[in-house]
């Protein structure tokens, strides 16, 4: 599949620097043409929200003599080139993180690379292949879990929820009846 740089520039219209990051982008599709592009809103850490663009895809790592596809996600700032990537392995439904050195329990990836960033010599082409090297180098940031580990994660994942739901339900029960309270006692 030919890569769209149109398509790109299309999505990337209100970054700062479109055209440098598609001319970047266009170069890590040289070396991983299996990457897919979409626009998506990324949640940062104190709940602001901002459509960004992010890519996917994996990247080959030697674990143990065997290759293995690692699943990764980077968003790319509107700021890109001179602001780095946000880094994030993208486990599937049979996979967990291990925590790491460079790698939080959200998958979130943490590097040198990341924090010395600097246009034009950091790169996202350098930042997969400091990856490889630094991040996934002798260990794998992800395990495959059992079939019984992977239910408890969704037995979890289903408790969790219906513990929000229940929770949010009586929150918002709780401001209805206080409003007919106050409204009956006028």
């Amino acid at each position: 599949m030919e890569f769209d740089c149109e398509g790109l520039r299309r999505l990337l219209g209100k970054y700062k620097f479109r055209d440098l990051t598609v001319e970047e982008l266009k170069n890590v599709n040289v070396f991983f043409p299996h990457f897919k592009y979409s626009m998506d809103t990324y949640v940062f850490k104190d709940s602001s929200q901002k459509d960004l663009l992010n890519f996917t895809g994996t990247i080959p790592v030697m674990y143990q003599g065997n290759t293995y596809n690692i699943p990764i996600r980077f968003w790319i700032l509107d700021s890109h080139p001179f602001a780095p990537p946000i880094c994030f392995l993208k486990p599937t439904a049979n996979m967990g993180i291990l925590v790491g050195k460079h790698v939080d329990a959200q998958g979130r990836i943490y590097l040198p690379y990341l924090q010395n960033w600097s246009h034009p010599k950091s790169v996202i082409v350098g930042l997969i292949k400091e990856m490889i090297c630094q991040v996934l180098r002798g260990t794998s940031p992800v395990i495959s879990l059992s079939s019984s580990d992977e239910a408890r994660q969704v037995d979890l994942l289903a408790y969790i929820a219906k513990s929000l739901k229940v929770k949010y339900a009586n929150f918002w029960h709780a401001i209805v009846e206080s409003r007919s309270v106050t409204q009956a006692g006028v």
